[in-house]
C-alpha cells in the first residue's frame, strides 16, 4: 500500500504537468475555433452585402 502511495507521489508532478498542457491545448483549440467561426461570419456578411 505505501509503495503504490509512494509511486503516486513521484508521478503527481508529471501528472499535474499533464494536465496543465491539455487545459493550455483546450484554449488554443477552442480560441482558433471561435476565430475561425468569426472570420466565417464576417466573410458570408460581406458576400450578403456585395451580392
Amino acid at each position: 500500500m505505501l509503495d503504490a502511495l509512494g509511486a503516486f507521489a513521484e508521478l503527481t508532478p508529471f501528472l499535474a504537468v499533464a494536465v496543465g498542457f491539455t487545459f493550455v491545448i483546450r484554449g488554443i483549440l477552442r480560441a482558433d475555433r471561435r476565430e475561425r467561426e468569426h472570420y466565417a461570419k464576417k466573410d458570408a456578411e460581406t458576400r450578403a452585402h456585395s451580392s
